[in-house]
């Protein structure tokens, strides 16, 4: 299978709802203009804003003297001679991602220094710290052992400064989990966001959270799943093939998924594939509604998808033509298959995915099954 990686554009095709992808933030898609806040929650567009306008935006918190928040926590480097985060600093990450994890999720920047004014805690200074390389390395190199049980949901983003050269902000999106209550391993401590403070938690808020079952779980992966002479001939002289992709849903959750949907977009020249008017009657869900800007298929009452299998639940095909070598009219050597949308179940999270096949997998599964590929000139 082909995993869905972190990367939001191919071959300039964004789709429309992947601007600010929820999981795939890492980097940014070339020519998007950034409309944070759009369909995103507070953390997400908290971090969208970040990724978009670096320190320009911290620059406008802090002229706004933006306060902290239930979802935004601003934490000064310590003070040190090495490159890198000191024992302090690990220690208050792992404090806000469990707290963060533990409530509504949220966003700390590390650099930023708010402080107590008229009541309330606003940004009042930047202070980027020296090395924000050796700091973000460091950062990604404890992240797994930060909090138990390990929380995925964690995005770091590092932001250059202007004011010297490899000088710099961490920011760390922390999503909210569906695996709570998670405690800091530094300390041994269950944390929780409550107003602009991050504190332990509660006795009671500790017992409620260990007592709450946990959900479905899903996780989406791309498949190539065939390629298909169309006109039934023998593939050295068909004259055009459908390639077929498969879109597989597993649920990794401690609950049955039921009701699972998926929004999906297909890059240009594709199509959403129907098995009911195939001969190979591959099974898929039945009910599937066409929206003007996607496709939406809706699980019914028998598409539920057990603890730890998985679905295939919906087909992408482009159309390959050997006399011309193109997919979807592209050269194949430039050719790319393009998936992204959002999915999710009754009782668990709607996650986004973006996704592309590039041109050398779809040139190798070619060679692979012996379609003949006359020219690959770009």
């Amino acid at each position: 299978m082909v995993q869905p990686r972190r990367r939001l554009h191919s071959r300039g095709w964004v789709a429309p709802s992947m601007r600010f992808d929820k999981r795939f933030l890492g980097r940014r898609a070339e020519g998007v203009s950034p409309v944070p806040g759009e369909n995103l929650t507070v953390p997400e567009g908290l971090f969208a804003d970040l990724l978009a306008g670096g320190e320009a935006t911290l620059l406008r918190w802090q002229r706004e003297q933006r306060e902290e928040s239930v979802h935004l926590e601003c934490k000064s480097a310590t003070p040190s001679q090495q490159p890198g985060m000191t024992k302090a600093d690990v220690v208050q990450l792992a404090a806000v991602v469990s707290a963060f994890a533990n409530s509504e999720g949220g966003v700390l920047v590390f650099g930023v220094d708010a402080r107590r004014a008229d009541g309330r805690d606003c940004i009042q200074n930047l202070v980027p710290i020296n090395d924000i390389a050796a700091f973000h390395r460091s950062a990604e190199a404890v992240r797994a052992d930060l909090v138990a049980p390990a929380h995925a949901g964690l995005e770091m983003l590092p932001i250059p400064s202007a004011t010297a050269e490899g000088a710099g902000y961490l920011a760390v999106r922390v999503d909210q989990s569906e695996r709570r209550p998670h405690r800091s391993m530094k300390d041994h401590i269950y944390y929780r966001r409550s107003h602009d403070r991050t504190s332990p938690m509660e006795h009671s808020d500790l017992k409620d959270a260990m007592s709450r079952a946990r959900g479905p779980e899903l996780e989406i992966a791309v498949e190539l799943l065939d390629i298909l002479p169309d006109d039934h001939r023998p593939v050295a002289s068909a004259a055009s093939f459908t390639i077929l992709v498969a879109l597989v849903v597993k649920n990794v959750g401690a609950a049955m998924a039921r009701y699972p949907f998926l929004h999906l977009e297909i890059s240009p020249g594709g199509n959403l594939y129907d098995p009911t008017m195939d001969r190979r009657r591959v099974p898929a869900w039945p009910r599937m509604l066409s929206e003007a800007k996607g496709h939406r298929l809706q699980g019914g009452a028998d598409n539920v998808i057990p603890i730890g299998t998985d679905l295939r639940v919906a087909f992408a095909y482009w159309t390959y033509k050997p006399d011309t070598a193109t997919v979807a009219g592209t050269p194949v050597g430039a050719a790319f298959l393009g998936v992204a949308g959002k999915f999710g179940c009754e009782g668990c999270q709607t996650r986004s995915f973006a996704t592309t096949i590039d041109a050398p997998v779809v040139v190798s599964e070619l060679h692979r099954r012996g379609v003949p590929i006359r020219s690959t000139t770009r």
